[in-house]
């Protein structure tokens, strides 16, 4: 659009200009942005902590004397996901 408009007003070919574009965000839309990717990242520490608690309640679980089958149905999960954690550091 922009260089279909400098065409027509000053008669050039799009090969004898350089049109650079540069967009400038509100402050309000960079503040966003910017507390959106903290949200992200305090996101995936919740995640880490969340699984780091999995782990232990299958640890313990197990160390109790429950089979992998029992942990799981205490836990709501798989035996294979309670497999998959207790082999987990």
């Amino acid at each position: 659009m922009a260089s279909d408009l400098i065409e027509i007003m000053d008669g050039l070919c799009s090969d004898e200009y350089d049109l650079r574009v540069t967009l400038q965000l509100p402050h309000s839309v960079k503040d966003h942005q910017a507390r959106a990717e903290a949200l992200r990242e305090e996101a995936q520490r919740k995640q880490a902590e969340a699984a780091a608690e999995n782990r232990a309640a299958v640890q313990e679980l197990l160390a109790l004397g429950l089979s992998e089958r029992e942990a799981g149905d205490v836990l709501g999960v798989s035996f294979q996901r309670v497999s998959q954690l207790a082999k987990s550091p």
